[in-house]
């Protein structure tokens, strides 16, 4: 959708230096190397970048209309630009210029949009939700993990005349940007799918993570919907505290949108999708008693959207799966990968190592762990119940890797693990031990944080 600079200026209350405030310009971008011709910059600062460098050679490369900071031009010139067209804005901030751009295309378009977040699950739950919603609408989602302050704008800049629904994705890590997302987008539906111990290290605590979280809600659209896990006891705790009557969704009885009767055939989960005294059977092609949590979050959403039971079931079943969140892979040599490699935190670990024992039936789990980041002081308390919490859910081998590796052997051999069962290592010994002791049907769970890079295991494995 194009821009005008009067648009700009409008959006953003900064100040035109230079240029022609009726000037046509699209698209927006933040990175010099991706810049279209008539397309607008946005000189971002960051820790490590700095755009207002690279004004030029986005000019060069057919920028003409660019943001800056009023207060860094000083340090740049210009010269040349107004003769080639180029408009130049000033403005006191150029993320928050980011941010208040967004929230104007934002508020011309007529979409619903649906805000996602949570400590675990928000991009599974987006795709289930984006999934849904096609069932009848022209949908608009985030892709890739474009959920901050600086990807969520990139993300409502994609909005086009046709969408008529939005789903987006809403990640932080420290108090104040949840709100700063959420004033940005204006949520008509809030969804949070759980409270765990993630983003420690900026937050502090699982109850400031709760409230942090919960900066959503204080951004919402009149009379916007709020959807909540009511199998998490945090977000019971908050709705009672702040006196909400949510949509739960979740298996607890009082659930409005309630999952029954699950089962696993190899390759989906099918279960009972209930809404008061309808119900449907319904399939997702994940595994994880906690995706069909997710898949529920998604049904609320449909059901708030005005969608059957039916329509929701058949965009559950649509579903595509995403590389690195419990995907499976079935090796040559007979063994089963789950890669779960995209993210961790102790929740998201716990689920995983569920699933894990879920999926094994008769055969043997193996579990390659990395290390869970952002936790703060309590990091090395947090991996050492991951060991224990791994050695409990009866893994025949236990694979650690990364700076808290012998945290994670000593809770799995306090809690009864034997010694010659745990490795620790770089990737490429505990890779080439672990093609050593796999069977047959055996199932092994490869998890660790992003930073990690635990997806290089899950190569090597398939690799023969």
């Amino acid at each position: 959708m194009p821009w005008s600079t009067g648009d700009v200026l409008t959006a953003t209350g900064g100040k035109l230096a230079f240029g022609d405030p009726y000037a046509i310009h699209a698209p927006i971008s933040t990175d010099s190397r991706t810049i279209e011709n008539n397309s607008i910059f946005i000189a971002l600062e960051g820790p490590t970048h700095d755009g207002h460098r690279y004004m030029a050679a986005a000019v060069d490369q057919g920028a003409r209309c660019v943001v800056a900071s009023a207060a860094r031009m000083i340090e740049f010139s210009t010269e040349g630009w107004e003769a080639l067209g180029v408009s130049l804005v000033l403005v006191k901030n150029t993320l928050t210029a980011l941010g208040h751009l967004a929230r104007y295309r934002r508020d011309a378009s007529a979409v619903r949009l649906v805000a996602i977040t949570g400590s675990n699950g928000k991009t599974t739950t987006r795709a289930l939700t984006a999934s849904v919603l096609s069932s009848r609408h022209c949908v608009h989602a985030t892709r890739g993990n474009f959920n901050n302050e600086v990807g969520l704008p990139l993300t409502l800049f994609r909005l086009a005349p046709d969408h008529t629904w939005s789903v987006v994705e809403l990640g932080m890590n420290a108090p104040g940007e949840m709100t700063r997302l959420g004033h940005i987008c204006r949520a008509d539906i809030a969804v949070i799918t759980c409270i765990g111990e993630a983003h420690l290290e900026g937050l502090g605590t699982v109850a400031k993570v709760t409230e942090a979280k919960a900066e959503l809600l204080d951004t919402l659209s009149p009379g916007a919907t709020i959807i909540l896990n009511g199998d998490d006891p945090h977000l019971r705790a908050l709705a009672k505290r702040r006196g909400l009557s949510p949509t739960w969704y979740g298996f607890c009885e009082d659930a409005h949108v309630r999952g029954e009767k699950i089962s696993w055939d190899g390759t989906h989960q099918h279960f009972t999708l209930c809404h008061g005294t309808e119900a449907v059977r319904a399939t997702i092609p994940l595994a994880g008693a906690f995706m069909v949590q997710n898949a529920l979050a998604a049904a609320a959403v449909g059901i708030e959207a005005g969608l059957s039971l039916g329509e929701i079931a058949a965009g559950l079943g649509r579903t595509a799966t995403e590389s690195g969140r419990l995907t499976i892979h079935h090796s040559e040599s007979g063994f089963h990968i789950i890669d779960d490699t995209y993210n961790a935190n102790p929740l998201s670990m716990e689920k995983a190592l569920n699933a894990l024992s879920s999926l094994k039936g008769d055969d043997r789990a193996l579990a390659v762990l990395g290390d869970m980041r952002e936790l703060g002081e309590e990091a090395p308390r947090f991996h050492r119940e991951l060991g224990g919490k791994a050695a409990s859910s009866g893994v025949a081998g236990l694979y650690i890797c990364g700076d808290f590796a012998e945290e994670v052997r000593q809770g799995a051999l306090e809690q009864g693990l034997p010694g010659d069962l745990i490795h620790t290592g770089e990737k490429d010994a505990l890779i080439r031990r672990i093609k050593s002791d796999t069977h047959t049907g055996d199932w092994i769970l490869v998890k660790g944080s992003r930073s990690m890079g635990m997806e290089q295991i899950v190569t090597g494995l398939l690799c023969r």
